[in-house]
């Protein structure tokens, strides 16, 4: 009787070795399997860098919400078709708009080479500081190059208009500071598509010429790294302050210029995109309070993990 009773112990014994280890296991593997899963999702956005007369403006494609749009934009950037491309359009507290016209020294204005119209894909409002494609009026998918910045919040307007104005980007960093001082040039009514031309310098025998453009002198696609939110090159504890500083922050409201993940917000793919990109050097310091909910699946299964042991430790 008591070599059974033994023997039966015996068997729970190991059976629940068993089971914890095989729990131990499937927690692990099911860890491994998620950082898999975030690492594929959290992608790096790609990043074009507009440099103008006047400086640069950095701007995020959404190549999420506006795939065609994103890529018909980077078709114009590869074919360099902007190429001596100047910004014919400022309406202050609107936008500034270009992507149209050229102007080389002895040949004067010219049109940008345009692509086949591209389909709408309106789905991100027209708030401040984002890019959208300009179309002509009452065809919602007739967008081929052009393209303009929003200097306000513009959705009560443009995204009720014509099908919605497709944005397809967002501009970061400090970038805004150039897009502003373009829209505070005077302008001056040059007819056709120039009514409202933005222009520097002072016009001389009332002929506007390359000394008064505001010239786009490049447009390059930059190495961003997905997670790098303060534009450093790293992926460090700087980038997970700031999205924690500014979680939930959305389009306008959004105050620190980040290298953001998807449409302007910072939330969970922004957290997942430090977590999955998160460089050697520097260790994440995380604390309960700290991070947002809801927290990133990564650290809920090791809390969850640890939780668990500590209770079977008790």
């Amino acid at each position: 009787m008591l070599r059974s009773t033994y023997r039966v112990l015996e068997r729970d014994t190991w059976l629940a070795v068993l089971l914890r280890s095989l729990g131990w296991a499937l927690a692990v593997a099911a860890w491994l399997l998620l950082l898999v899963g975030l690492t594929t999702s959290a992608h790096a956005l790609t990043t074009v860098r507009i440099t103008t007369v006047l400086g640069d403006v950095d701007v995020t494609l959404y190549e999420d919400t506006a795939p065609l749009t994103a890529d018909n934009f980077l078709d114009y950037v590869a074919a360099d078709a902007y190429a001596d491309m100047f910004l014919h359009r400022s309406v202050p507290g609107f936008v500034v708009q270009g992507g149209g016209f050229t102007f080389v020294p002895g040949q004067g204005v010219g049109n940008v080479p345009t692509f086949a119209p591209v389909q709408n894909e309106f789905n991100v409002s027209n708030t401040r500081g984002t890019v959208a494609m300009a179309k002509l009026g009452g065809d919602p998918d007739s967008a081929t190059s052009q393209w303009f910045f929003n200097l306000d919040d513009n959705s009560d307007n443009l995204d009720n208009q014509n099908g919605g104005f497709t944005v397809f980007g967002r501009v970061v960093g400090d970038g805004m500071d150039t897009v502003d001082a373009i829209a505070a040039l005077p302008r001056i009514n040059a007819g056709g598509a120039f009514t409202n031309l933005p222009y520097r310098n002072q016009i001389v025998n009332n002929t506007v010429d390359e000394n008064n453009l505001v010239f786009v002198t490049s447009v390059t696609v930059l190495d961003v790294m997905s997670g790098d939110y303060n534009g450093n090159g790293q992926i460090e504890q700087g980038d997970l302050d700031l999205v924690l500083q500014n979680w939930g922050a959305f389009g306008s409201e959004l105050e620190v210029g980040l290298y953001g993940h998807g449409p302007g917000q910072i939330g969970q793919g922004s957290l997942d995109a430090v977590l999955t990109s998160w460089g050697e050097a520097t260790a994440p310091e995380f604390t309960g309070s700290a991070v947002p909910e809801p927290v990133s699946g990564s650290i809920g299964l090791v809390a969850a993990v640890l939780a668990y042991r500590r209770r079977r430790q008790r």
